[in-house]
């Protein structure tokens, strides 16, 4: 009876034993495949979250980047426009659409203008978020020259090259001459002005917003000298009479010469005060370097963009 109990006890021992061993065999299983399962995530998901998480952080940065650079716009030659849509031509010659919704706001200046005052010819600056402008800002034509010709509403001006720029005036035209507003009466042939305004659709004419007249300017070959008399064939052909006095000053490659240095066929730089119709009393004669013109040149130069 007692070996039985013992062989029981002992049974009951060894069964202990086994299922305490197959117990540990699986928790130590376990634990290493929990461990595996661990380390695999530590080694693989961590990584790979953070790459997720990380990656529309740069993507947006991106966009964001290339968000600010298509903030700043581009400026462009208006070709044509309807309610929906605005075309330009770039300055690189590219032509390109952009739509026009009823949130696209247009300026000109500081001034807040509506859609129909967009016409061909005008210069903007536009804004735009993907394919549609937030921005359209009408832009300002600046050229300066000497005035060859005034006729009613029409004022040709041309610079040291000859090329001449077409200008047209209008009563809302505004004029200034000293720092004073003056009138159209005040253009006169030899003056030297700066205008800005809006060109035309080829870009050949400007209309004129504002004219500001400096000085006389004659800048032409001379052809005869007559005492203190000196004549000039200006830009065009057309000819000029330069009085010069006892104060007229002369230079010539940045040193002071006098007027003996003056010869037929020199081409000059007179400013001075327009007394007449292609008429001017010297300040100052600058004697130049005669410029060949180039073959090929355009007879109209490029309008600048305020």
């Amino acid at each position: 009876m007692r070996h039985t109990v013992t062989s029981r006890h002992r049974l009951s021992r060894r069964t202990k034993g086994v299922f305490v061993g197959a117990l540990a065999a699986g928790s130590i299983a376990l634990v290493t495949l929990g461990f595996a399962s661990t380390g695999a995530l530590a080694s693989n998901t961590t990584p790979t979250s953070a790459k997720s998480l990380a990656a529309p952080l740069v993507h947006n940065a991106h966009h964001a980047k290339v968000h600010r650079r298509r903030d700043r716009g581009f400026v462009g030659l208006v070709t044509g426009v309807t309610s929906t849509v605005l075309t330009v031509q770039t300055r690189t010659g590219v032509t390109r659409s952009v739509d026009l919704s009823p949130s696209t706001r247009y300026l000109e200046g500081v001034n807040t203008i509506g859609q129909s005052a967009l016409r061909a010819g005008e210069f903007v600056r536009i804004k735009t978020h993907l394919s549609s402008a937030t921005v359209v800002r009408v832009l300002e034509a600046k050229v300066t020259g000497m005035i060859t010709n005034v006729s009613g509403g029409s004022v040709t001006i041309a610079n040291d090259r000859g090329m001449t720029r077409t200008l047209v005036t209008s009563s809302t035209t505004a004029y200034r001459e000293a720092g004073s507003t003056v009138t159209a009466a005040a253009l006169r042939i030899g003056e030297l002005i700066a205008a800005r305004g809006v060109p035309d659709s080829d870009g050949a004419v400007l209309n004129a917003v504002a004219i500001v007249i400096a000085r006389g300017h004659f800048s032409g070959t001379v052809t005869a000298i007559d005492g203190s008399v000196v004549t000039l064939r200006l830009a065009g052909g057309t000819t000029a009479t330069v009085n010069v006095t006892a104060s007229t000053h002369y230079r010539d490659a940045g040193a002071t010469t006098s007027q003996s240095a003056l010869v037929d066929g020199q081409r000059v730089v007179v400013i001075g005060t327009i007394t007449g119709t292609n008429t001017m009393t010297a300040e100052v004669v600058i004697i130049r370097k005669a410029v060949q013109a180039q073959s090929g040149s355009s007879s109209v130069t490029p309008l600048a963009i305020a």
